[in-house]
């Protein structure tokens, strides 16, 4: 299967507020790294990003911590709900 990479996906959260403190603006589209979706110079697929700022990005690293996986989980929703409002997914039934 061909990972999803996608310039405008990953661009889409810049200046909206970040999922994760809700408090400053995103800049980054953080991957979120699970075992089996990356590794040795393979980036996880652009749909498990999270639009978070500096801060956060760093405060959470790779997001693969069993501590931090409720807030990324919503974090994820947040981001992919974002997405899904600007059109990324096509057309939806209401």
């Amino acid at each position: 299967m061909t990972p999803f990479r996608s310039k405008a996906y990953r661009n889409a959260g810049k200046g909206c507020v970040c999922v994760l403190c809700r408090r400053e603006t995103a800049t980054d589209a953080a991957h979120i790294r699970l075992a089996g979706t990356c590794g040795m110079g393979t980036k996880p697929w652009d749909v498990s990003i999270l639009d978070c700022c500096r801060a956060c990005h760093e405060k959470y690293g790779n997001m693969n911590r069993e501590e931090d996986a409720p807030d990324v989980l919503r974090g994820l929703v947040l981001t992919l709900m974002r997405r899904a409002e600007l059109g990324f997914f096509g057309e939806t039934d209401a």
